[in-house]
């Protein structure tokens, strides 16, 4: 009885990634969820901030800008303030703060406030803000500031 209830079991979970997948699939996500990020989707095209100026610009998960990136340069070590506004709180967007090659400096997150703000002390170089909203979308602005030390 034992070895027939296991050849059943074993018949039907064949189909259960199929099953996971038909049951899981929502017809809002894109595949490629930057696939329309258009110029500043990608670390290499970030679009630099000047300090004190704040930027405007939308991130949208289901149509495909799910990140957008931007660039600092820190002319000497000193206190960087990045400021970060979204208009759809409900949208829980961030912002990764990345050195020159890529490490992760710090993570930002709204996490259904509609603004967050984060002071970091950063040495001489460039930094990248990988700007995105995970699942939804929302306009939303980012400030950076510096004070030299």
């Amino acid at each position: 009885m034992a070895g027939r209830d296991m050849r059943q079991i074993m018949k039907w979970a064949r189909f259960a990634p199929v099953l996971l997948l038909l049951l899981g699939c929502d017809a809002n996500i894109v595949e490629d969820p930057n696939a329309e990020s258009g110029n500043d989707g990608e670390r290499g095209k970030a679009q630099r901030l000047a300090f004190g100026e704040p930027v405007n610009d939308h991130i949208t998960y289901t149509e495909g800008d799910m990140t957008d990136w931007k660039y600092i340069q820190v002319p000497s070590s000193g206190d960087v303030t990045v400021r970060l506004g979204c208009d759809y709180t409900g949208a829980y967007c961030g912002a990764n703060v990345r050195d020159e090659v890529g490490r992760l400096v710090s993570r930002i997150r709204t996490e259904g406030e509609s603004r967050v703000e984060r002071t970091l002390e950063l040495a001489r170089g460039n930094y990248y803000l990988e700007i995105f909203c995970p699942a939804s979308a929302t306009d939303y602005t980012v400030q950076v500031d510096y004070e030299p030390n």
